[in-house]
C-alpha cells in the first residue's frame, strides 16, 4: 500500500478532534448527562484547596510553628481528608449518589435523623466557607488598595459571587479552568522566585505565640476542598467514577503543593518575616503580580465553589422534607437552586459582617470534621457488617475508615472541647427533633448495625457459663385477645422492663377467611407504643389453642435468649382446666417456668394514692415456686409507677411454735436479700389454699404456687387439681399461679454478692 492510498481526511479529522477536546477543556459545557471528573470534581476541589490558606496563612503558620510542626499539621490534616476521600470513594462506588454530596451519603447510610443532624451543620459550614473565601480575596485586594474600606471590598465581592452563581452553574465552571491556569502560573512564579536576605532566624530558638491545635484549626480548611467537588454529585455524568478519582487526585495534588510551598518558604524567608507579612509569597516570587492573580483566582474560585456547594446541600435537605420544600425549588433548564442560593448569600453576608479569617477558620474546621467523621463511620460500619449489598468497586478496610473517624473526633476535642461538645449537642437536638417529625422508607445501615452487634452478643452469650447473678426474665406472654388485657401488659412489662425480653403472642385459628397478619401485628404494635411497652410481637396460626402454644413453647426463641418463663393471660371467662393442664405439662417438659395470670373481681373502691397490695403465698413444699414468686413480685414493684407497691409474704402453719419459727425464717430471708417485703404467718388447721380467700380478700394481686404435673399419676388427676384450685380462688382480685421448672434461688439472684 502506498502513501497515496491513505485517507487524506484523517489528519484533518484528528486535528479537529484535538481542537474540540481543547475547547471542551477550557470552555466546559454541561451535557445532558452531566459534568465529567476534571470539571465536576477535580477543579472545584483543587481550587478550594489552593486558596486562602496557601497564599495568606501558610507562611504565618510556618513562622509561628516551625518546619517540623507545620509539616506534621499538613500530614495529619491531609491524612484525615485522604481517608475521608477513600471512604467517599467506597460509598460512591456502591450506591447511586444523588444531589447533596456528603449529606446525601450520610442520610442514605444512617437515616434521615442523623442525616439532618449532620447535613444542617455541613450546610452551615459551606455557607460560612463562602464568607471565609470572600474575606481572603478581599484581604489581598485591600493590601493592594488600602484606601478602599475592607468591608466595601468584602460585600462587593460577595455580591459578584452571588450574581455569577445565581445566573448559571455553567458560567462558574467555564471560569474555573482559566482560574486554574492562573493558579498554576502563580505557583510557577513562586517556584522560580528569590531568597530573601538573613534567614538565620530559622536556626535560633523561637517562642511561638500560637498553639499547635490553634494552628491546625486555622490550616484545616485548606484540605476541605474535597467537599466542594463531592457536593456536585447530583450533576456528574458518572458519580461512581468521578467522585473517587477527582477527590483523591485533588487531595494528593494539594499535599504535594503544600509540602513544596512549605519547604520553599522555610528556606527562603526569615522566620519573623513569615509571621509579619501575610503576602510573603508575592515578595519572593519571580513575578509578584502573578501571585496576586493566583490569590484572586483561587480565593474567588473557592468562594464560587462554596456558593455552588452550599445551595445544593440546602436544596437536597429541603427536598427531603427536613426544611420547607419551597427552599429546594429548581429554576431554569439546569435546575438552579436560586432560593437556596439567596439564603446562602444572606448567611455569608452576616458572617462577613461579624467575623474575620482567623475567627471563622476554627468554626469551619469543627463543622467539616463532624461531616468527615460521619462519612468515615458510615463506610467503616458498612465494611464491618459485610452486608451483601456492600460491594464497592474501591474497597476500603473498616479499620482505616474507623481510624479516620477517630482522628476527626480526637482533633475536634484537641482544638476546642467546648465547641466540640456544643456542636455534638446541637446535632443531637436536631436528630431528636427530626427523628420524631420525619419518617422515611429509605434503606439505611441502622438495622444492619443492630444485627451485627446482636449476632456477636448472642454468640458470646451462648459460649458464656450461666451465672445466677445475670438471670433475667425472658417472657413469652400469650394474650387471649388480639389486644393484650391491661393486667397482662402491665405485669409482664413491669417484670421484664429494662431487664429481660418480652414477646407478646396471640394464637388465631387457621380456618375461616384469610386474615391480614401484618395489619394485626401493626395493631398490636401501635397499642404497645401507646402504652410505652417494649415487646416483640408474634402471631401464630394453629388448629387450636393447645397446638399453638405447644409449638411455640418448644420452638420459639434464639439460643441464649429463648424464653425462660411462659405467662398465660386468662380472660374473664377463665381458661379450661384441661388446656391449663396441657400448657403446664408442655412448659414443664421444656424446663420453662409458667404463670397463669387471671384478672378477677375488682369490687374495692379506688382510693387515690392507695398502695397496690401484692400477697405472695409461701408454700414450704414448693420452694422453687416460692423464690420465683418473690423474684417476680420484687421486679414488678420496681417498675416506674406513681403508685407505691407493697409486697407481703404470707403462709399458714398449724401451731404457734411453727408460726414463730416460720416468721423468723421469712424475716431473715427478706433482710439478708435487702427486699422490702413484710411477712405474716397465720395459724390454722385448714389447707392453705382454703385460707387464701379469707386472708387475701383485700389484696390487688395474689401469687400462689402450683404443683408440677409430674406429682400426679395422670393428666386427668392434674386437671382435677387445677379445677379445684381455680374455683377456690375465683373470688379474688388478680391471681397469678406459678409453676417453676428452673432451679431458681432468690438468694443467688438478688442476694448480696461476695467474692471468696
Amino acid at each position: 500500500m502506498t502513501t497515496q492510498s491513505l485517507p487524506r481526511l484523517r489528519p484533518k479529522s484528528f486535528t479537529a478532534r484535538m481542537r474540540r477536546s481543547l475547547l471542551n477543556l477550557v470552555f466546559v459545557q454541561k451535557d445532558s448527562e452531566g459534568y465529567r471528573t476534571f470539571h465536576g470534581v477535580y477543579l472545584p476541589s483543587i481550587l478550594t484547596i489552593l486558596g486562602v490558606i496557601l497564599y495568606l496563612r501558610l507562611g504565618q503558620i510556618l513562622g509561628e510553628m516551625g518546619i517540623v510542626s507545620t509539616l506534621s499539621i499538613i500530614f495529619i490534616a491531609t491524612t484525615i481528608t485522604l481517608i475521608t476521600a477513600l471512604s467517599i470513594s467506597a460509598t460512591a462506588t456502591n450506591m447511586r449518589v444523588g444531589s447533596g454530596g456528603a449529606y446525601y451519603m450520610i442520610s442514605r447510610s444512617f437515616g434521615i435523623g442523623i442525616g439532618s443532624a449532620v447535613g444542617i451543620p455541613l450546610y452551615c459550614a459551606q455557607a460560612i466557607g463562602t464568607a471565609f473565601y470572600v474575606m481572603g480575596f478581599s484581604e489581598s485586594v485591600h493590601y493592594l488598595f488600602p484606601s478602599i474600606a475592607l468591608n466595601t471590598i468584602e460585600f462587593s465581592t460577595l455580591a459578584v459571587v452571588g450574581i455569577v452563581t445565581f445566573i448559571s452553574t455553567n458560567l462558574v465552571m467555564r471560569m474555573q479552568f482559566m482560574i486554574f491556569v492562573l493558579v498554576i502560573l502563580s505557583l510557577i512564579s513562586f517556584l522560580c522566585g528569590v531568597t530573601l536576605d538573613d534567614i538565620s532566624t530559622t536556626t535560633t530558638t523561637f517562642k511561638s505565640s500560637m498553639g499547635y491545635w490553634t494552628a491546625f484549626a486555622i490550616f484545616f480548611p485548606a484540605v476541605t476542598g474535597v467537599e466542594a467537588g463531592v457536593s456536585m454529585s447530583g450533576e456528574l455524568k458518572n458519580p461512581q467514577r468521578s467522585l473517587p478519582l477527582g477527590a483523591i487526585s485533588a487531595v494528593i495534588t494539594g499535599l504535594l503543593i503544600y509540602l513544596g510551598a512549605t519547604y520553599l518558604l522555610w528556606t527562603r524567608v526569615p522566620r519573623q518575616t513569615l509571621i509579619e507579612d501575610t503576602m510573603i509569597m508575592q515578595h519572593v516570587a519571580m513575578f509578584g503580580p502573578l501571585i496576586l492573580l493566583g490569590i484572586w483566582g483561587a480565593t474567588s474560585s473557592s468562594a464560587l465553589g462554596s456558593m455552588l456547594a452550599g445551595p445544593r446541600t440546602l436544596q437536597a435537605i429541603a427536598n427531603d422534607g427536613i426544611l420547607p420544600r419551597f427552599i429546594g425549588k429548581s429554576f431554569g433548564k439546569s435546575g438552579e437552586p436560586r432560593i437556596a442560593s439567596v439564603i446562602t448569600l444572606g448567611i455569608a453576608a452576616v458572617c462577613v459582617y461579624l467575623g474575620d479569617l482567623d475567627f471563622i477558620a476554627p468554626i469551619l474546621t469543627t463543622f467539616f470534621l463532624i461531616s468527615y467523621g460521619m462519612l468515615n463511620l458510615a463506610a467503616g460500619l458498612e465494611s464491618l457488617m459485610n452486608n451483601p449489598s456492600w460491594r464497592p468497586t474501591i474497597s476500603v478496610p473498616a479499620a482505616l475508615s474507623f481510624l479516620g473517624a477517630g482522628m476527626c473526633i480526637f482533633t475536634m476535642l484537641m482544638i476546642d472541647p467546648g465547641a466540640s461538645f456544643t456542636a455534638a449537642f446541637v446535632a443531637i437536638i436536631i436528630y431528636a427533633f427530626m427523628s420524631r417529625r420525619l419518617t422515611t422508607s429509605w434503606d439505611d445501615i441502622r438495622q444492619g448495625v443492630w444485627m451485627y452487634f446482636s449476632r456477636n452478643a448472642i454468640y458470646h452469650l451462648a459460649e458464656t457459663t450461666f451465672s445466677a447473678r445475670s438471670w433475667r426474665p425472658n417472657v413469652l406472654a400469650f394474650t387471649p385477645h388480639l389486644i393484650p388485657p391491661p393486667i397482662l401488659l402491665d405485669f409482664t412489662a413491669g417484670v421484664t422492663g429494662k431487664k429481660g425480653f418480652l414477646s407478646i403472642a396471640h394464637i388465631f385459628p387457621i380456618e375461616g377467611e384469610k386474615l391480614n397478619v401484618e395489619k394485626m401485628k401493626s395493631r398490636i404494635k401501635e397499642h404497645l407504643v401507646k402504652k410505652e411497652v417494649e415487646a416483640l410481637v408474634e402471631l401464630v396460626p394453629a388448629q387450636d389453642v393447645t397446638t399453638g402454644f405447644q409449638n411455640m413453647i418448644s420452638a420459639y426463641g434464639l439460643g441464649p435468649v429463648r424464653p425462660n418463663t411462659i405467662i398465660f393471660g386468662i380472660g374473664e371467662k377463665g381458661l379450661d382446666s384441661d388446656v391449663m393442664a396441657r400448657a403446664a405439662t408442655s412448659a414443664h417438659e421444656a424446663n420453662k417456668n409458667l404463670v397463669f395470670l387471671k384478672e378477677g373481681k375488682q369490687d374495692k373502691e379506688d382510693v387515690e394514692d392507695k398502695p397496690i397490695q401484692i400477697d405472695v403465698w409461701w408454700d414450704e413444699k414448693l420452694r422453687e415456686s416460692n423464690d420465683l414468686m418473690v423474684l417476680f413480685a420484687h421486679m414488678y414493684s420496681n417498675k416506674n409507677s406513681d403508685t407505691p407497691i407493697r409486697i407481703t409474704l404470707k403462709t399458714v402453719v398449724d401451731n404457734e411454735a411453727a408460726r414463730e419459727q416460720r416468721m423468723n425464717y421469712l424475716c431473715e430471708l427478706t433482710a439478708k436479700n435487702r427486699l422490702k417485703i413484710s411477712s405474716r404467718v397465720y395459724v390454722s388447721n385448714e389447707n392453705q389454699h382454703k385460707c387464701i380467700p379469707n386472708f387475701s380478700s383485700d389484696a390487688d394481686m395474689v401469687c400462689v404456687g402450683i404443683r408440677a404435673p409430674t406429682a400426679f399419676s395422670d393428666l386427668e388427676e392434674y386437671v382435677t387439681y387445677l379445677s379445684e384450685l381455680t374455683k377456690q380462688l375465683k373470688n379474688l382480685a388478680t391471681t397469678a399461679l406459678f409453676l417453676t421448672s428452673e432451679r431458681i434461688e432468690v438468694d443467688q439472684i438478688v442476694g448480696r454478692w461476695e467474692t471468696k
